[in-house]
């Protein structure tokens, strides 16, 4: 008698959103619980500069020449540029990120996290998914 061979799956961990009709995700950094908005068309990450000063990580904010305008050809004013790890869905991701003053949530997390973690949106469940 002969068994076939399963086939081993990657583990996937999943975070349901906790926002209306946005996809937004809480996370982990800094020892603290954050909201991480999700927009697969931005092509940076963004930081509040609110959440890098609630954590005390002011000075560790670097200079950084960047333009950024939002999808309306507004000019979005930067601080600077921090690396920063985030946890989320116990997934741990290392990431450089833009300190402005424009969010409405501690992150947004845009294609550059999407592609280095190998997540994937599934917008119908308003769900992110990430390899185990």
């Amino acid at each position: 008698e002969s068994v076939g061979k399963e086939k081993k799956r990657n583990p996937e961990r999943s975070v349901n959103s906790t926002g209306g009709n946005q996809v937004l995700v809480t996370g982990e950094c800094c020892r603290g619980t954050c909201y991480l908005f999700v927009d697969s068309g931005s092509s940076v990450d963004l930081v509040s500069s609110s959440f890098i000063k609630r954590v005390g990580l002011e000075k560790e904010v670097k200079p950084c020449d960047l333009k950024l305008t939002s999808f309306s050809k507004d000019n979005i004013p930067i601080r600077g540029e921090i690396d920063l790890e985030l946890k989320v869905a116990e997934s741990r991701i290392q990431g450089k990120f833009i300190v402005t003053d424009l969010l409405d949530t501690e992150f947004l997390i845009g294609d550059p996290f999407l592609r280095e973690s190998g997540a994937s949106i599934d917008y119908k469940e308003k769900v992110l998914r990430l390899p185990g």
